[in-house]
């Protein structure tokens, strides 16, 4: 049963990196950065936002692992953090994420927190992906 879980969550992983890989292509028209180069070479930059680990320890143990080879492979430089169950932390990480630069948001939602950031994003014309959990303001 264990190595049916990881498979699966392998496969998806794999499926999800693929899918992404629409978004590292990034867009040259000129309607993304408004202050400058920076944004355009962060086309091909994912950040991921895990809710915990607590109340799993397949956020760290399995998803992490997962999504940084299959984002990595899809030809993304990767930002993975978690927030620990924390949602003045998820806003941070989000907030230290997006002045740094995305390309493509994925994101699992921990108690709301996950709408506020995908608004953020949307704004500023970054794809979010909710990954796990549904929530409002999601693109995929």
């Amino acid at each position: 049963m264990k190595k049916s879980s990881l498979l699966t969550l392998a496969a998806f992983s794999g499926a999800v990196a693929v899918a992404l890989t629409g978004c590292a292509g990034g867009s040259t028209d000129g309607g993304g950065a408004t202050d400058g180069g920076d944004a355009a070479g962060d086309a091909g930059r994912a950040c991921v936002i895990l809710p915990d680990a607590a109340s799993s320890p397949r956020w760290e143990n399995f998803d992490r692992k997962y999504l940084q080879e299959g984002l990595e492979g899809a030809g993304f430089d990767v930002d993975i953090q978690n927030a620990q169950g924390d949602v003045n932390q998820y806003s941070t990480i989000a907030d230290q994420q997006l002045t740094q630069g995305c390309g493509v948001m994925l994101l699992v939602d921990y108690q709301g927190a996950a709408e506020a950031v995908a608004e953020k994003a949307t704004a500023q014309g970054i794809p979010v992906i909710a990954y796990d959990r549904p929530f409002a303001g999601a693109d995929y």
